[in-house]
């Protein structure tokens, strides 16, 4: 997993929950992830359409989960990059977890 191609379904789904997306809807085999991306609520959509490898086809990641998170390519390749042991500390500048970004609603 060197790049934006080669993700599993578990793989996508691991990134976009150490970046504060939770899931909050599955239809059929269509996931629905909510998050928060640089004040922005955004809505992610992960359909469970894996090739006969496993793997999410590279124009799916590309043209469709990683422009629907709003979170930088660049942040993609480099967390593909990263030991297993670094993955699990990893997390965007520009998310939020939603917990997070409900507390800060309060306080105005």
């Amino acid at each position: 997993m060197k790049d934006t191609s080669n993700w599993s379904f578990d793989e996508v789904v691991e990134f976009l929950t150490l970046n504060g997306f939770i899931e909050i809807k599955v239809d059929s085999s269509h996931h629905i992830f909510k998050g928060v991306v640089n004040d922005i609520t955004t809505l992610v959509e992960v359909q469970y359409h894996a090739n006969v490898h496993g793997m999410i086809k590279p124009g799916t990641l590309r043209d469709g989960i990683i422009v629907q998170s709003r979170i930088p390519a660049a942040e993609w390749r480099k967390y593909a990059r990263m030991s297993t042991t670094m993955r699990k500390k990893y997390r965007y500048a520009g998310c939020l977890p939603l917990t997070a970004v409900a507390v800060k609603k309060q306080k105005r």
